[in-house]
């Protein structure tokens, strides 16, 4: 629920890079546009965020036009406002009316809404509690590159399994931090109240959970390895930061088949960005890895496609379509490539 601001404000502020004017956005969301009437509620609900209860129900009437055409994001939104009791009363009806909302935009794959169902069945909120379907979600969602995840997973181990908490307290810190270049306060908190203090500027060890070095050391020369997505790409990342590159790669990839977004976006980095040390730069290769993520909804996937897409395929339309993708979550270099084509245009 915490994101839901964050979200939306990135989003806000992406819906004017490719020169859309207020009126076009409002005459295409009234002509039944399912897209334009999502970005209308993004727009109302940013203007209530200072209290102004006629902007949140004018974002929730946007939100359910466009939600009635199937739009998964609306769906999720329209979800989240009824749990919330933003723009309109909070009850158990209206619980359970965004629990239907959630449940129909998770089974279309959409993270948030995975994230967010999780926590309904975590806190018996519209439904009746159930923390292994809360724990299977949470998973889901974070496979589908939702790194709010990582903190639900915290708040759910809390009760069982400090370690295990604050080991995604500290994915969930490390993701805040590597996009915004600041702590979480929340999740720092949280932290600290399991005693445990952490800087993602300045990692601590890491506790003795599974997610350690040697532990997955361990895992890798064995005759199978980790067969969890997660620690497969949690292992590929400890090979990368040892510059080991061949075994960084097989374990994202190993995480990558297996449908894990991040895993798939940082292989299709690896053929795409890495020529210089040792691995050769294969455009064809990352691109496809790209794509997988970017059809999962992972902005920084869906601005790589639209870059290769435009370089050396020449079709800018396609690469618009993604860049669009993108900059609709607040993906800076997506909404810059919008403008540039944009000034080029005129």
């Amino acid at each position: 629920m915490k994101r839901l601001f964050i979200y939306l404000i990135l989003a806000c502020t992406a819906l004017t890079a490719w020169g859309q004017t207020m009126d076009e956005l409002l005459q295409k969301a009234n002509a039944g546009d399912a897209q334009a009437q999502y970005e209308m509620g993004i727009i109302c609900y940013s203007n209530g965020i200072d209290g102004n209860e006629k902007s949140y129900r004018e974002a929730i009437n946007w939100f359910m036009k466009a939600a009635d055409q199937g739009h998964v994001a609306a769906l999720y939104y329209v979800g989240l406002c009824f749990i919330n009791g933003t723009g309109c009363e909070k009850s158990k009806a209206y619980d359970k009316l965004g629990v239907i909302c959630l449940k129909k935009s998770a089974e279309q794959g959409f993270a948030q809404a995975q994230n967010e169902l999780g926590c309904c069945y975590l806190y018996g909120e519209g439904l009746t509690k159930n923390e292994k379907e809360a724990e299977k979600l949470f998973f889901q969602a974070l496979k589908n590159g939702d790194n709010d995840a990582y903190f639900s997973l915290g708040l759910l181990y809390e009760r069982s399994d400090k370690e295990k908490a604050v080991y995604y307290y500290k994915k969930h810190m490390d993701a805040w931090y590597k996009t915004f270049g600041k702590q979480n306060p929340t999740t720092a908190e949280n932290i600290r109240k399991l005693g445990v203090e952490y800087n993602p500027a300045s990692p601590s060890p890491s506790s003795g959970y599974n997610n350690s070095m040697a532990n997955r050391q361990e895992s890798t020369d064995s005759q199978t390895g980790p067969t969890d997505p997660v620690d497969q790409y949690n292992l590929g990342v400890d090979y990368y930061q040892k510059k080991d590159y061949d075994k960084a790669a097989y374990w994202f990839e190993k995480a990558a088949e297996q449908g894990l977004a991040e895993a798939q976006l940082n292989l299709g980095h690896i053929y795409y960005n890495y020529n210089d040390i040792g691995v050769s730069s294969e455009w064809e290769k990352a691109l496809y890895w790209y794509e997988k993520a970017a059809q999962q909804g992972n902005a920084k996937a869906q601005t790589q496609t639209g870059i290769i897409t435009h370089l050396y395929k020449r079709d800018d339309e396609k690469a618009i379509y993604w860049w669009k993708k993108a900059a609709a979550q607040g993906e800076e270099t997506a909404i810059e490539m919008l403008e540039l084509f944009k000034k080029q245009e005129n």
